[in-house]
Formats: C-alpha cells, sequence, structure tokens
C-alpha cells in the first residue's frame, strides 16, 4: 500500500509541479517504481490484510482504551544509520528510470531492506496502518541517556484520551528537562 502511495504521490508532484526524478531522493524513486510495476493486484491483496487489521483492533478496543507497546524494538539508531550507501542511491535511480521494480522486486533485496529498516520500528505499523491514534511517551532512559518511550494506540477518536494519557504520565515522571547524552552519528 505505501510503495502503491508513493507512487501516486510522486506522479502527482511531476504532475502538479513539474518535479522531476533529480527532484526526489533515490530511495523514494525505487519504492515509487516498486508500487507502479507490483499492480493493483498486489493494492487490493495489501488493503484486504489491512482491513483484517482493523477489525481486529475494533475489537480490542471495544473492551480495552489503549493498546500498549514498546516504541522501538532495539534502543534507538544513531543518525545517519539508515543512510543507503551512495552505489545503492546510484542503482536504484537507474532501476527506477528503467522503470525495472518487477526486476528489483524478484531479487527480494526489497524484502530484506524493508525487514532491515522496519525491524527496529515493529510496533508503530499496526497504528500506521490501521489509521489509529497512537502517542509515545519516553518512560524509561538507558544508561547513556537515550529515551525509550511506549506507545500507546488508541481507538479511533481517542486523540483527546491519549493526550490525557501522556499527561498524566508527565506529571508522575517529568521528561520535559530530559535530554540525552550526546552519542556519535552512524558512519
Amino acid at each position: 500500500m505505501w510503495f502503491a502511495q508513493l507512487h501516486g504521490e510522486v506522479t502527482a508532484a511531476k504532475q502538479r509541479v513539474g518535479a522531476r526524478d533529480k527532484d526526489f531522493e533515490a530511495d523514494t524513486l525505487i519504492v515509487a517504481e516498486l508500487g507502479r510495476s507490483a499492480g493493483v493486484g498486489a493494492l487490493f491483496a495489501a488493503l484486504d490484510e489491512r482491513a483484517t487489521y482493523v477489525r481486529a483492533l475494533a475489537e480490542f478496543h471495544e473492551g480495552y482504551d489503549c493498546y500498549l507497546t514498546p516504541m522501538l524494538a532495539k534502543p534507538p539508531l544513531p543518525v545517519g544509520a539508515l543512510t543507503t550507501p551512495p552505489t545503492l542511491q546510484r542503482v536504484s535511480r537507474a532501476m527506477s528510470k528503467a522503470r525495472g521494480g518487477r526486476i528489483v522486486a524478484a531479487t527480494g533485496i526489497i524484502d530484506d531492506l524493508v525487514r532491515e529498516n522496519l525491524g527496529w520500528v515493529p510496533y508503530t505499523q499496526l497504528a500506521n496502518v490501521t489509521g489509529r491514534p497512537a502517542i509515545n511517551v519516553p518512560l524509561h532512559w538507558t544508561t547513556d541517556g537515550l529515551p525509550l518511550g511506549v506507545q500507546f494506540v488508541g481507538a479511533l477518536g481517542s486523540d483527546g484520551l491519549l493526550l490525557r494519557l501522556a499527561a498524566q504520565l508527565e506529571r508522575a515522571r517529568p521528561w520535559a528537562g530530559r535530554h540525552p547524552a550526546r552519542v556519535a552519528s552512524a558512519k
């Protein structure tokens, strides 16, 4: 769904404002190309899968106000840790220009990249995919001073509840004045 949506957004930007490929990051172009090449069958299958998650979460919220998860699967990544290497950026631009999305998808590299890039944030995807409001509050800190958050996912329309909950938690365990230790960025 995200790939198809990104393809639509890139296409719209090109039509509306005359954006060209050079105006987009290589990662954006290749993901948009994958969305284009996957076709509507893949989009409809993804929409069906999303509907399953939407129904399951709606049933969950019939009995519970919030769904509590960790925010991340591991401590926060250093700045730059997810930067695409220059060689892969060049290959992505070339494959996008050549409309090679099906070739790229057939290699399995995209599945590996998605797992690698989203593997550290597996819990946020549920709220993103289902359109549910969610809030992240930093309730713990590592020994290095990095915040570790917890995520509360609410039912549709529960934005106010989540904000009130976060305000109560911040009063009980203030975090406004806390700052992580300075860490080196990934090279």
